[in-house]
């Protein structure tokens, strides 16, 4: 009898392939945004373990909703003294027939983190997910990824420290008499 040759598992070079393909289109979805939230979702690259990732997770959330438009509800059909934003990455609201964008910080906050029922912002999961990957990669026995030790000791952006603002000083002034 005949033997039949076994064609070859291309499986593993299929995954590759895909992941690969899913890397390119989350860095093409990062590459398309404005400069400030670009810079925000790419500090991901600073994260080393599961715990940073948690801390720039919770920092970028924080910077978007400084960076996002927000509008007096009565702009935007919200309740009024609200104020309003629709998310700065995805550009979308709230998906309510009464109101646009999201209340802002609460609102918006929520989207980003897809909590309280509200459904995640896609771009902002996009670069979580990438984050997250990344740093189980890294925590793998045997990892070799980027030498950055040339660049020497560096602060990941959400623990620097910003300056505070200088003040005026105060100046006495010494009247004469009494």
């Amino acid at each position: 009898m005949e033997k039949k040759s076994i064609p070859p598992d291309t499986r593993d070079a299929e995954i590759r392939r895909l992941k690969d393909a899913l890397y390119l289109a989350r860095r093409t979805i990062i590459d398309l945004m404005p400069e400030a939230l670009r810079e925000t979702l790419k500090a991901a690259i600073w994260c080393d373990s599961k715990d940073e990732a948690y801390e720039w997770q919770a920092w970028a959330i924080e910077r978007i909703i400084t960076l996002a438009e927000s509008r007096p509800s009565e702009e935007m059909y919200g309740t009024a003294g609200t104020p309003r934003a629709y998310c700065p990455l995805c550009k979308r609201g709230a998906q309510s027939p009464y109101s646009q964008g999201f209340a802002m910080p609460t609102g918006l906050r929520r989207h980003l983190e897809g909590s309280h029922g509200s459904r995640r912002c896609e771009v902002f999961s996009a670069a979580v997910d990438q984050c997250f990957e990344k740093t189980a990669e890294k925590a793998k026995p045997g990892y070799r990824g980027p030498n950055w030790e040339w660049l020497g000791p560096r602060l990941p952006p959400w623990k620097i420290v910003p300056p505070e603002p200088e003040r005026p000083s105060a100046m006495v002034i010494n009247f004469p008499g009494k």
